[in-house]
């Protein structure tokens, strides 16, 4: 099937807000800023670590701060990256599915380069993605499209062949940039009220609404 689905990852495919809320805590804590409730970074997530920081820290933070926040979260978070993060239900049958239906399937987040690839070789170490990007150095981040119509030619694809999935308005926002179709799924960070008034074209509650909709056309459309 001559098809292409970007993934987001995180609030998509894996549950990470545990360890990401436990490695930003940590490093306020250590620098005797106060802390958030793990529920408050289901907001935070979604445009990159150095974002994260900036949401995190106390607002006019200077600079310097930010940075040795940075540097103690990534610290925090090598460690604890994999303790309570897991798929979603169902997200890995769905992938396994579309690869054997033909279905090109690719990656592309907003978390660094490096600790992208890690999750998906560590929870998906046996699929064959078509490509799997995170945030690489001189690039765009979502929801930039470049990304995106990037993976579009490497796979040969036209953007009405395409499919973006992801949890977030940032998610449906880079798929309607690069001309894919978009899907978003409401078990992310933010479910379906962080959807509300982005450019999804449909809505999902579960990995086989995803499947019907690429394979089959058929699925829950957007109100």
């Amino acid at each position: 099937m001559k098809t292409l689905c970007v993934f987001d990852l995180d609030g998509t495919l894996l549950n990470t807000l545990a360890d990401l809320a436990t490695a930003c805590n940590l490093a306020l804590r250590q620098l005797g800023l106060p802390e958030h409730h793990e529920d408050a970074y289901r907001f935070f997530i979604g445009k990159g670590k150095r974002a994260l920081i900036e949401t995190i820290v106390p607002p006019g933070s200077p600079l310097a701060l930010v940075d040795d926040c940075t540097a103690r979260f990534a610290e925090h978070y090598q460690k604890c990256w994999c303790e309570k993060t897991r798929p979603y239900p169902g997200v890995e049958n769905l992938l396994r599915r579309l690869l054997k239906a033909g279905v090109d399937v690719a990656i592309l987040s907003n978390k660094p380069h490096d600790f992208t690839l890690l999750c998906v070789r560590h929870f998906f170490p046996e699929l064959n993605f078509l490509r799997v990007f995170g945030l690489r150095d001189g690039r765009p981040r979502k929801p930039d499209p470049a990304s995106s119509l990037e993976l579009m030619a490497i796979a040969g694809r036209k953007p009405e062949d395409c499919f973006f999935i992801g949890d977030s308005a940032i998610d449906m926002a880079t798929g309607a940039n690069a001309g894919m179709k978009t899907i978003g799924v409401t078990w992310g960070f933010r479910g379906v009220d962080g959807l509300k008034g982005s450019p999804a074209d449909h809505l999902v509650t579960s990995a086989d609404d995803i499947y019907r909709l690429v394979i089959e056309g058929t699925g829950c459309e957007q109100d």
